[in-house]
């Protein structure tokens, strides 16, 4: 009978392949966003006023034609109350005699739980700034309606108005108009808390469902807010990250009137000119 490695597993000895190899995801992306400053202060809270809108009157106009809205500057209050954020490991003493930093361990017991513990925190406090939580995550604070927790999610840009003019929505070409509707930053998506018995509901809104359809789910960071929108929904916030980014062609299908647009304006006015280029030049030369 030969001798099989199962035969051989007692006298065969295991390779470890290191460093070790990560497999979570460690960007902290929103929380770098955010300016660190250490500040020594007392009190109930922290007070800042904050600038949130601009002046919307603001336009260009004809010789002798109407002067636009008179708009104004908005501000308001951020108030920050203080929060505090722990994370906390135990380790026995047989564990730190045996994974000290040598041959015997890839890293020490120092690495692998006292500065891992200090990335989870930070990964903590950048999945509650994703959608706020308890801890205050951006400018636009709650909008408390019937006890429910509101917030605003994505704005759109402060050149945004309102309309209910609904036949936009199905009209592919010209441009709608404002007449002289007040612009200003406009909610895209929002999510909200509303207290049950026994828990809370949780729902996130979308201003357009296109967002997650094929086309625009991969644009920017559109596939980042579905997949987190639906993990604080489901109440598994720990799932909430921001996902590395890779490089690719974001291809969008072309309608069929931009089809025929580029037909036009490439596929036949091209060709034209170098035709009108070839007369001219063979006209020169025959002149010549």
């Amino acid at each position: 009978m030969s001798a099989s490695i199962a035969s051989l597993t007692a006298i065969l000895k295991e390779f470890y392949l290191g460093p070790i190899a990560e497999q979570l995801n460690q960007e902290i992306l929103v929380y770098e966003l955010f300016d660190k400053a250490s500040v020594d202060w007392s009190g109930r809270r922290v007070v800042i006023p904050v600038h949130v809108a601009r002046n919307t009157g603001v336009a260009f106009v004809a010789d002798d034609g109407t002067l636009p809205t008179a708009g104004q500057q908005d501000f308001e209050r951020l108030e920050i109350d203080a929060k505090f954020l722990y994370g906390r490991f135990a380790i026995t003493g047989p564990a730190i005699a045996s994974a000290k930093s040598g041959p015997n361990a890839f890293i020490s017991y120092v690495d692998a739980e006292m500065n891992k513990l200090v990335e989870d925190v930070k990964t903590a406090a950048n999945q509650r700034a994703i959608f706020g939580g308890r801890v205050l995550g951006y400018i636009m604070d709650t909008i408390a309606a019937n006890e429910a927790d509101l917030r605003r999610i994505v704005l759109s840009s402060h050149r945004a108005w309102l309309s209910e003019d609904l036949a936009w929505l199905g009209r592919k070409s010209g441009r709608p108009q404002s007449h002289g509707a007040r612009r200003d930053y406009q909610t895209l998506v929002a999510a909200g808390r509303y207290p049950r018995a026994g828990g809370e509901a949780r729902i996130v809104v979308f201003g357009d469902a296109e967002l997650a359809s094929n086309r625009y789910l991969r644009a920017l960071y559109n596939l980042d807010l579905v997949l987190n929108a639906v993990h604080w929904a489901a109440d598994q916030e720990p799932e909430i990250t921001q996902r590395p980014k890779i490089r690719q062609t974001v291809q969008f299908p072309v309608p069929l009137d931009n089809s025929v647009r580029a037909l036009y304006g490439v596929g036949l006015l091209l060709p034209e000119l170098l035709l009108i280029a070839g007369g001219i030049v063979w006209l020169r030369r025959r002149s010549a």
